[in-house]
């Protein structure tokens, strides 16, 4: 059930992250006059720190699930 769980979300992300990046020109209307979406792309971590170190930052989350994973079994 948490792998199913996991998925969901992953696909959920992946799915909203693809949808905003391919329909950048004009904010998202959610809610009008409440609430709005609009694409920003952060090459850094939270609040732009590291900029450009994607790799770095997909390493160090690869091996967090492989520990997760591997303590959890």
């Amino acid at each position: 059930m948490f792998y199913f769980l996991l998925a969901i979300f992953v696909a959920l992300d992946q799915g909203l992250k693809y949808w905003a990046s391919h329909n950048f020109l004009a904010p998202k209307l959610v809610i009008p006059n409440v609430f709005a979406l609009a694409y920003i792309k952060n090459t850094g971590a939270a609040f732009g720190i590291f900029p450009e170190s994607t790799w770095l930052f997909i390493s160090i989350s690869l091996i967090v699930i492989v520990v997760i994973l591997v303590w959890q079994e």
